[in-house]
């Protein structure tokens, strides 16, 4: 994929505008839409396939899927479609893996598997999350 970002610098503005547009095009590219560095969605991602295997899907949710909040917890949506043999113990290992990672922070796990059935915290998250 290839982006242009291309921004006019007007006479008189002696700061330039290279700052601003370098700092929004690394925004864009690096943490479309979220709060989240690209060290923590790594390790979250990684965390997501060690637990629940390369076909596992996360997203973030809540207000730090949202630039304009401030503060709040990680709220993670994690979904597989295999079926998992205990939920709890892989909320768990999930839950310590992105914990470890990222340190002491309040950190809110949703998984959903092939079997679970549908709820409106689900679908709340799918409507709103943001994939990592």
């Amino acid at each position: 994929m290839k982006i242009l970002l291309y921004g006019i610098n007007f006479a008189p503005e002696l700061t330039g505008i290279g700052k601003y547009t370098g700092k929004l095009a690394g925004r864009a590219w690096n943490n479309p839409c979220m709060r989240l560095t690209p060290d923590q969605i790594n390790a979250i991602r990684h965390a997501a396939q060690r637990v629940l295997g390369p076909d596992a899907r996360v997203s973030v949710f809540g207000s730090r899927a949202q630039d304009e909040r401030k503060g709040g917890d990680i709220d993670l949506f994690f979904e597989t479609d295999t079926v998992l043999e205990n939920r709890a113990k892989s909320i768990c290992q999930l839950t310590g893996a992105i914990t470890m990672a990222l340190g002491d922070r309040k950190i809110d796990v949703i998984l959903k598997d092939a079997n679970t059935p549908s709820a409106p915290i689900f679908e709340i998250a799918q409507r709103t999350g943001v994939a990592l």
